[in-house]
């Protein structure tokens, strides 16, 4: 494993994680409009409303997207925490939690945006390192 795959998974985490906010924001608005339609008179233009609310509920797949995000949490999570605290915000806020630039987080933490690029390469290397030996350590393991 590269330090570009961790970047690339860690940014798909983020993604994930907006794509499971935003399908829960659908949901919950369906969901309102459903109970709004089911209270009101039956007529054939409602019930065939009701009917497509609840085909795109079911075509959100929030549960897919919630066991990719748990998946990679799970991989990832361990080793982040064992990283200092400063590295741990680097990671959370520029590939996680947040969209903020080296720039920015440089400055949360009193640093220049160059040092923050600097310690971005070498967290991502040691991650990267260390998911190789876990791939290594299960690979013999399973042999």
């Amino acid at each position: 494993m590269t330090a570009e795959d961790v970047k690339k998974e860690l940014r798909e985490l983020k993604h994930l994680e907006r794509c499971v906010k935003v399908r829960e924001t659908i949901k919950e608005l369906r969901e309102r409009r459903l109970k709004r339609l089911r209270s009101m008179a039956p007529s054939k233009e409602r019930d065939s409303e009701i009917s497509e609310i609840e085909d795109i509920i079911r075509s959100l797949s929030i549960n897919d997207y919630i066991k990719k995000v748990n998946k990679l949490e799970k991989k990832y999570f361990g080793i982040i925490s064992t990283l200092p605290p400063k590295e741990q915000i680097i990671v959370l806020e520029c590939f996680v939690n947040g969209d903020k630039t080296y720039w920015q987080v440089g400055n949360q933490l009193g640093y220049s945006d160059e040092w923050v690029r600097a310690k971005v390469r070498e967290i991502m290397n040691y991650i990267a390192e260390k998911m190789t030996c876990i791939t290594e350590k299960t690979a013999k393991a399973s042999s």
